[in-house]
């Protein structure tokens, strides 16, 4: 890989990498509150919408697979808890 891309992957990878992890905060703070599970069924829309983004520029890989499987289960969760709060 030539030099301005690899700083450009890097950079980008961090980044969503800290999407995710902001993700997942906002998810668990949500999880607590009493009509939180709109909020967790957003954050699995978020991360839908990533996969869709990265099957499409990056092809299929591990990440996307691991991004879906976290989509998934953010989509149960918040399924569960608005279930749960009904």
């Amino acid at each position: 890989m030539k030099a301005p891309m690899d700083g450009i992957l890097k950079g980008c990878w961090l980044g969503f990498s800290g999407e995710m992890v902001g993700l997942a905060a906002i998810a668990m703070f949500a999880s607590g509150l009493a009509r939180g599970g709109w909020i967790v069924l957003f954050c699995a829309a978020t991360m839908i919408f990533n996969v869709g983004l990265l099957l499409h520029f990056l092809g299929p890989f591990i990440g996307v697979y691991l991004s879906a499987a976290v989509g998934v289960f953010f989509l149960a969760g918040g399924l569960l808890q608005m279930k749960q709060s009904a």
